[in-house]
């Protein structure tokens, strides 16, 4: 925890006590799971719906989805602990770099709000990954192909819907992003059609 930010938060440290200290019939009662046996359990069972509340109920989702840790998992994990050179590592492998960028740039600007040591290095952060979705929207050779990765969708929610609900200004200022909204504003419609642009 090279920010120290993990440390800091208190419900964190509550569920994590709670599900590492447990002993094995009082783990399986916890939200009526069976009992954890592995890390990702406990990630699962205890991390994710801090991360859920406290972030973004995306990461909820993901590890709710999950049987196993996904690249996107550790990537959050290595940016919340601040350790910047292993999230890039893990970015590199993620199956969706682009909404996995934006949710890093928003864990980013979330932990700066909550007075996060550091403050102005995990801002410079922040920043960079959002240029990292952009330059993924950028690289595309066509701007049908631009359109396929800001339409793909995780969920309800396709990537412009996701940079839309987490206000990444700069990221829907990109000229792919504006194509698709003036689309969508000129029928009438306010998001991708599947989870809203918008919503909170």
């Amino acid at each position: 925890d090279g920010l120290g930010y993990l440390a800091s938060q208190p419900a964190l440290q509550k569920v994590l006590v709670s599900s590492l200290t447990a002993p094995p019939p009082a783990r399986a009662s916890i939200q009526g799971k069976k009992a954890c046996s592995r890390p990702h359990d406990t990630y699962k069972d205890s991390i994710a719906p801090w991360l859920g509340s406290t972030f973004a109920i995306e990461l909820q989702r993901d590890a709710d989805l999950s049987s196993e840790p996904t690249y996107a998992q550790l990537f959050y994990w290595a940016v919340l602990s601040g350790d910047w050179a292993m999230a890039r590592l893990f970015w590199s492998r993620c199956s969706d770099p682009t909404r996995t960028a934006l949710v890093g740039s928003h864990i980013c600007r979330r932990m700066v709000a909550h007075g996060v040591s550091q403050a102005s290095l995990v801002r410079e952060h922040a920043t960079k990954l959002e240029e990292m979705a952009i330059g993924i929207i950028d690289a595309a050779e066509t701007p049908a192909e631009a359109a396929a990765v800001l339409a793909h969708k995780d969920g309800k929610m396709s990537v412009l819907d996701l940079a839309l609900k987490f206000e990444m200004k700069r990221f829907l200022t990109n000229p792919n992003c504006r194509a698709i909204m003036d689309k969508w504003w000129s029928s009438g419609d306010s998001g991708g059609g599947g989870g809203g642009g918008g919503g909170g």
